[in-house]
């Protein structure tokens, strides 16, 4: 008998999880899915998103300047290519929790964004795109979640031998051939590589080591061991309430990128983990102006963060921003401690 209960439980859970499954990719074509599923990406990027008129702006900006190298997986391309992107989009509170009919039309025409199950709303500081800083508690919960449901989404969706699934925002640039060029020569197994900062706790004297989400590379099976654990699955797929703030402020959940570090080298604590930290040199978290004497100082640029929406064409167009795809690789890591090394400027 509680074998029967259990697996009827069983089925309805699983059914449920199906239909959230499918209403996420609603808006792909059956023909796109299967290329997903079977394309051999070295990388699955996913960028969490929110639907106003800025952020369609710097989608489209990124669509047709960083996504639009060759090594890029698109539509124009058939979806072939070592590095995938994906938006994640999800409805907004501003429209009663209901998608713009604007956002379906983009979604059918890109053929690159999913929607997930929950509900953006609106920022409660002053902070503007482009800029440091916070959203406010709610919104920055909602990334939280929205960046583990990216995760979950790649793992159940994508190949397994597909070695890396990266979380990346939409306020960036990618020199993508250098990008990829450098990861070549990174391993592919319990691998975290970004800008690398430590968080510290004040009140409790701890400090947590995370990257930087904007640009942030983790090995498969490292996301896919997050996806697994429970008590952030249960944090995170449930609704935001503020009865479950002790928890939030536990899991570092009012922000995505600490609570991804907490997660992993303080909770779960991943044996074997190996953190890449990419100095300013490489993965610049606030790009400088003059940009093309920045440019021309910084060769070695990989990830441009916080940059102006005039900057992505710019950049795709400036000389100083042209990649050698024959040169050698560049990238020198040094061992600041064994789970632990940083990317030589």
């Amino acid at each position: 008998m509680y074998f029967c209960l259990y697996t009827a439980c069983l089925v309805r859970v699983t059914l449920f999880h199906l239909k959230l499954l499918k209403m996420s990719i609603r808006f792909v074509s059956q023909d796109v899915r299967r290329i997903w599923e079977i394309e051999d990406y070295l990388v699955v990027a996913g960028i969490p998103s929110i639907d106003n008129d800025e952020r369609f702006r710097r989608k489209n900006l990124q669509r047709q300047t960083c996504w639009s190298y060759p090594e890029v997986a698109r539509k124009s391309n058939n979806f072939t290519g070592k590095l995938l992107i994906i938006y994640a989009l999800s409805a907004h509170t501003n429209n009663n929790c209901e998608l713009k009919e604007i956002v379906e039309e983009e979604a059918e025409l890109n053929q690159d964004v999913i929607i997930l199950p929950v509900c953006d709303v609106n920022p409660t500081t002053s902070k503007k795109v482009g800029e440091a800083g916070n959203w406010g508690w709610e919104p920055e919960i909602t990334m939280s979640r929205k960046t583990y449901l990216w995760f979950k989404f790649a793992v159940e969706i994508f190949k397994p031998t597909n070695p890396y699934i990266m979380k990346a925002d939409d306020d960036i640039f990618m020199r993508v051939p250098l990008y990829l060029k450098y990861l070549y020569g990174l391993p592919r197994e319990k691998l975290n590589v970004a800008r690398a900062v430590g968080e510290l706790d004040e009140s409790i004297a701890k400090l947590t080591w995370y990257v930087v989400g904007y640009a942030n590379t983790i090995s498969r099976g490292v996301v896919k061991e997050i996806v697994g654990f429970s008590q952030i699955s249960k944090l995170l797929t449930s609704r935001i309430s503020f009865r479950n703030f002790d928890k939030y402020i536990e899991y570092a959940a009012l922000n995505e990128d600490i609570m991804v570090g907490e997660v992993i080298r303080h909770k779960m604590k991943l044996e074997g983990l190996l953190t890449v930290g990419m100095q300013d040199c490489h993965y610049v978290m606030h790009v400088k102006r003059p940009l093309d004497r920045f440019v021309k100082e910084n060769p070695k640029l990989i990830v441009f963060h916080h940059i102006a929406e005039e900057e992505y064409k710019w950049l795709m167009t400036n000389p100083q921003t042209t990649i050698e795809r024959n040169a050698e690789p560049l990238l020198r890591t040094q061992q600041i401690v064994p789970f632990w090394h940083e990317a030589s400027c």
